[in-house]
């Protein structure tokens, strides 16, 4: 919360806000996360090479991977998981995320192309990760 405390110009407009209060926001996630440690291949489309990477949370609506890849924001991606060793998935999937650490990157990749196939082995983990059947 806050309040303006002085307009300095109006085109463009420039003010300064006096603030009260910073409160963190809920999440907004729409999928629940699960902490896993998956092997995992990156590729950008559009480049025959696919890197190594190591997916560090999974939901229904995407991933968040460790590579040592430097991908773009934005930047389309195949994403192929192993599941568990007789299971993997695949998907075409959107960098939302990037952080830098300083042996790797850290990327949000958002879920946009999942064939049915590879959608039900996804169920398939988390309801096996969730409930241990």
């Amino acid at each position: 919360s806050g309040e303006i405390e002085s307009i300095e110009e109006l085109d463009p407009l420039n003010v300064i806000i006096k603030v009260g209060k910073i409160e963190r926001l809920k999440d907004q996630r729409s999928s629940e996360r699960f902490t896993v440690n998956l092997p995992a291949t990156v590729k950008i489309i559009g480049v025959p090479d696919a890197k190594f990477a190591i997916v560090k949370n999974i939901s229904l609506g995407g991933v968040k991977v460790n590579c040592q890849e430097d991908i773009m924001l934005e930047d389309m991606v195949d994403v192929v998981v192993r599941l568990d060793k007789n299971m993997k998935m695949n998907f075409k999937g959107r960098v939302v995320r990037k952080n830098k650490h300083p042996d790797f990157f850290e990327y949000g990749i958002e879920m946009s192309e999942v064939g049915e196939s590879n959608m039900r082995s996804l169920h398939y983990f988390i309801n096996k990760f969730t409930y241990g059947h």
